[in-house]
């Protein structure tokens, strides 16, 4: 329904995307995922939502080079890093892994923050 009323906006399609792959409809994330990639080709800032839709997939690897795409390209989205890396990772395994605890560093999180779950 979002997507009716708002459109194609990168923040909608991310958690879209994120959902459509947490809950089995891969194939939906994917084309998801694809007109996330056009909107970031065109000059959008969407990496975070590319990240977002990674991490509901599993995919650690992209996940992490798109949440450093995210930073390195100042995304007002990584506001929202601590409270989605605390709250929406699927994967306990990502919420500490070095890549993520590295861009918290990045981000200079305060040392209890990132200690927290």
């Amino acid at each position: 329904k979002a997507i009716n009323i708002w459109g194609d906006l990168g923040f909608f399609l991310g958690v879209m995307g994120h959902y459509q792959a947490r809950f089995g409809e891969t194939k939906k994330a994917k084309i998801t995922l694809e007109t996330l990639k056009k909107q970031h080709k065109d000059g959008l800032l969407v990496a975070f939502s590319i990240a977002d839709v990674y991490e509901g997939m599993g995919n650690v690897t992209e996940t992490l080079k798109w949440l450093n795409i995210a930073y390195d390209q100042k995304e007002l989205m990584m506001v929202n890093f601590w409270s989605w890396r605390s709250g929406h990772l699927q994967s306990d395994l990502l919420k500490d892994h070095p890549g993520i605890l590295e861009l918290a560093e990045k981000i200079r999180l305060p040392y209890s923050l990132k200690m927290s779950n």
